[in-house]
């Protein structure tokens, strides 16, 4: 019994187990690891953002309540959960919402091709290409979407992909959380006492009293101070 010829067109653009061919090692490397480096600088964000609202809300919270020398329980409660929502809010999307996206190779390779228009659409059509994404054989050219995978390696090789991305963005986000950080940990050394009390009120809402200062002025009558003896 006779094998079934084999067109090799097919053969130019599958491999030994009839898949895609495959697209080169250092670029599928490279697109990954910008998408990687992304979802960093997404995180690095979206903390920044999610911590900083919540330092600022924490330092109004004490100032409103210490200031006030005590608001009611149900204000600090209302206070609270106002934040813990503003916090959820912001965490979700700026933070939690972005990093579930998926980010696929192809479109890191539509971002690098915006960046440098010379590639002339060869590196978005290698990786879908590779993927088998070529339509069929009777209506597309297999050989050619071969020769376009071999070729993306050599034309997309000049090309930078992290020059898509904007680090000074990350780097100014990883600034503010290391501030943020930094100002929240020196006023609990500063005053852990007054640290403390504010967790006490305001987050386990409890009634504990802040400390008062009272002074005492001696006033005189006639010149003289009138008091009784052995009195402190």
């Amino acid at each position: 019994m006779e094998s079934p010829a084999i067109d090799p067109r097919e053969n130019a653009i599958q491999g030994s187990a009839g898949r895609p061919a495959t697209l080169d090692a250092s670029i599928t490397h490279r697109l990954k690891a910008v998408a990687s480096r992304l979802r960093g600088y997404i995180l690095l964000e979206g903390l920044a953002w999610t911590i900083g609202l919540l330092l600022v809300a924490i330092f109004t919270q004490f100032a409103l309540d210490y200031f006030t020398r005590g608001l009611r329980l149900s204000i600090r409660a209302a206070l609270l959960a106002a934040i813990l929502v503003a916090v959820a809010w912001i965490a979700w999307r700026r933070l939690i919402r972005p990093l579930c996206v998926r980010i696929d190779q192809a479109d890191i390779a539509n971002l690098v091709e915006r960046r440098f228009p010379h590639l002339s659409s060869t590196l978005i059509s290698a990786v879908r290409f590779a993927r088998g994404e070529y339509g069929s054989t009777d209506s597309n050219s297999p050989l050619l979407a071969a020769a376009v995978i071999r070729r993306a390696a050599t034309v997309a090789g000049t090309a930078k992909f992290r020059a898509v991305l904007d680090a000074r963005r990350a780097k100014w986000s990883g600034l503010a959380i290391i501030a943020s950080l930094a100002i929240l940990f020196s006023a609990v050394l500063a005053a852990p006492s007054l640290a403390s009390l504010w967790f006490s009120r305001n987050v386990l809402l409890r009634d504990v009293p802040w400390p008062k200062r009272t002074y005492l002025v001696v006033e005189a009558v006639n010149g003289e101070i009138v008091g009784a003896r052995a009195d402190d």
